[in-house]
């Protein structure tokens, strides 16, 4: 029965029409402002109000059989007065003025919900519908998709023309098989990751949103749902699984490589801080035995020895200073009228001493009082041109075997947290495996004498020198930078500490210590001298045949050769002293042996031409 354009309000008795199924239309768009009075007529099964201007929804009690209920575009402001319609499977209230999706608890038996066309802001209060198969919020205000948990039935579901800017608990809906989220504010796949956790969803609409203007969007969405039929109302070829597939393997690859990069990185942190504590409990307990070991007394800043220690001699030079100047004694502790000072001799020997104690029981102990675990205390760090070494375990890789192209493109080596004394050995190593190192760094190495930096010479090259103030006293001694220009002087240094050497520099460092050359020269040995002359005329022979052939366009770097007098200042390990001393003092008793024979001989002979 279909009543169209007319003013009836009340309708009675329709029951004597013998339908299986009443239909009953009535269309009014402009005087129908309330739901009319069916009187009589409990077996309705389809009421249709479309296009009224009904404002609530009420005398549909009676209506106890209805099963479709349709009030599309009208003026509905709230969802009530449907308690008593048990049976309804369809409801139809798109276009109204609708805010909050509620009272529908005993409409259990629903099949589809439109709310299409309202001003819903949430999806709320619709868990119960558990035989709820479709259900429309296109073109509300819905922001985020969520409590979509109970709706076991459901497979369709529509928001388009919405706000939403995630997705969620799309995953909880075990039947959803098409999902339209079209023209919303979706700007990336993290925001409705959720959808590649569903089975069964073969048709998704992402049409109209941000993210899907990005330029690989379509093969985005196909690797990560890869069951999908349908993308954006077009067909999925088989082609494109095909390539989204090999892109999701690539992606993982991707993905893994990352994790792995982040895992080293926090491993690599690790390491420093340990090396980095390691360091710290090492130096604590070396100067807490050094201060045990030897009694300090303060000293007047306003006048100060300079002495400076060395293997073969000791120069010492009485010079006035400012009450601001730096002495060349290595300051420990702040008393209260002066400083405590050292010989460098004396501590150098000490620090040795207690370094080496104190390094073998913390790698013993692991905590040694502080509460520090060791076990990764070291790192070997290849960054571009860079190879960094953190702690004494990282000298291990001077002595590995480099590839040639990676040893080849190393240009720095710094090293931190190690002991000098530790690396010194290690520096002829540098020579051979790694020809391109043109700039060595030290910070937190304990530089506390120019004996020291004899050491260097034993580099094949160096343009430039970093001694950091930290973790190095000897760069409290403002001569230390002339004598690295005396004593590596082959080297034709241009920089130290990132500062450029100017030609002053160089002939200040010769003024100052060029002495050293000739007492170096004098009081070597006989036997030393001729081997350092040997071993200099062996270099000057090796770069002649090295230069040969070049010499018409470039001739041979003298300057990359030692002086015998520079050579001759030389840094000696505790065991290459100790050897040493041992040495000399065999010698001695020999020479006292023998002296002692020979002034009893003497002395024997003396007494038998007395007797005569």
């Amino acid at each position: 029965l279909a009543l169209f354009s007319n003013s009836v309000r009340i309708f009675e008795k329709l029951s004597y029409f013998n339908f299986f199924i009443f239909v009953f239309f009535l269309v009014c768009r402009r005087k129908l402002t309330v739901c009319p009075i069916l009187l009589g007529e409990d077996q309705l099964r389809l009421l249709n109000f479309q296009h009224n201007l009904i404002q609530t929804v009420e005398r549909l009690s009676m209506l106890r059989r209805l099963i479709f209920l349709d009030l599309y575009d009208n003026k509905i402001e709230r969802i009530n007065n449907l308690d008593e319609l048990r049976t309804l499977r369809v409801l139809m209230l798109g276009k109204n003025r609708i805010q909050r999706i509620e009272r529908l608890e005993c409409l259990s038996k629903l099949d589809v919900l439109d709310l299409h066309g309202n001003e819903i802001t949430e999806i709320e209060n619709l868990n119960h519908l558990h035989e709820l198969r479709v259900l429309n919020l296109a073109g509300n205000f819905i922001e985020n998709v969520t409590n979509l948990s109970g709706l076991d039935a459901l497979a369709e579901l529509n928001l388009r023309r919405n706000r939403i800017v995630s997705v969620n608990d799309v995953d909880s809906l075990p039947s959803v098989q098409r999902l339209f989220l079209s023209f919303n504010n979706i700007s990336s796949y993290d925001d409705v990751a959720c959808i590649s956790d569903s089975v069964t969803l073969t048709e998704l609409s992402l049409d109209g949103n941000p993210i899907s203007l990005e330029a690989n969007y379509r093969q985005t969405m196909l690797q990560n749902i890869g069951h999908l039929r349908q993308l954006d109302m077009k067909r999925v070829l088989d082609e494109e699984k095909r390539i989204a597939m090999v892109m999701a393997r690539k992606d993982e690859e991707r993905r893994k490589e990352i994790a792995k990069q982040q895992v080293a990185k926090a491993k690599k942190k690790m390491a420093i801080e340990n090396a980095a504590k390691h360091w710290q409990a090492m130096r604590r307990e070396s100067t807490s035995s050094l201060m045990s070991k030897y009694r300090l007394e303060p000293l007047s800043q306003s006048t100060g020895n300079l002495s400076i220690s060395l293997d073969t001699k000791k120069i010492i030079k009485e010079k006035q200073r400012p009450s601001s100047g730096l002495n060349s004694r290595v300051r420990i502790g702040q008393p209260q009228n002066g400083e405590y000072l050292y010989e460098p001799q004396m501590f150098n020997a000490a620090v040795k001493s207690s370094s080496h104690t104190s390094l073998s029981s913390i790698d013993s102990q692991q905590n040694i009082g502080y509460g520090y675990d060791y076990q990764d205390s070291h790192l070997a760090d290849l960054d571009g041109q860079t190879l960094s070494l953190y702690g004494p375990g990282s000298l291990d890789a001077l002595e590995q075997s480099w590839n040639i192209n990676t040893s080849g493109i190393i240009t720095t080596i710094a090293f931190k947290f190690i002991e000098f004394d530790d690396i010194a050995p290690y520096l002829n190593k540098i020579r051979g495996k790694f020809p391109n190192v043109n700039t060595i760094s030290f910070t937190e190495t304990n530089i506390h004498s120019l004996s020291q930096l004899n050491a260097l010479a034993s580099l094949r090259r160096l343009e430039n020198l970093v001694v950091s103030t930290e973790g190095n006293p000897l760069t409290k001694f403002t001569l230390w930078k002339s004598y690295v220009l005396f004593r590596l002087s082959n080297f034709q240094l241009n920089r130290i500490n990132n500062n450029d050497v100017t030609p002053a520099d160089v002939v200040n460092a010769e003024k100052v210590f060029g002495s050293l050359a000739h007492i170096t020269t004098t009081e070597i040995p006989q036997s030393r001298l001729l081997a350092l002359l040997g071993e200099n005329r062996r270099k000057q022979l090796q770069f002649l045949c090295e230069a040969e052939g070049k010499t018409s366009k470039k001739g041979v770097d003298k300057g990359t050769m030692e002086s015998v007098g520079r050579a001759g200042l030389q840094f000696l390990l505790a065991e290459q002293q100790t050897e040493r001393a041992r040495e000399r003092q065999g010698r001695a008793d020999v020479s006292k042996r023998f002296i002692s024979s020979i002034v009893s001989d003497a002395l024997a002979m003396d007494s038998k031409l007395t007797k005569l």
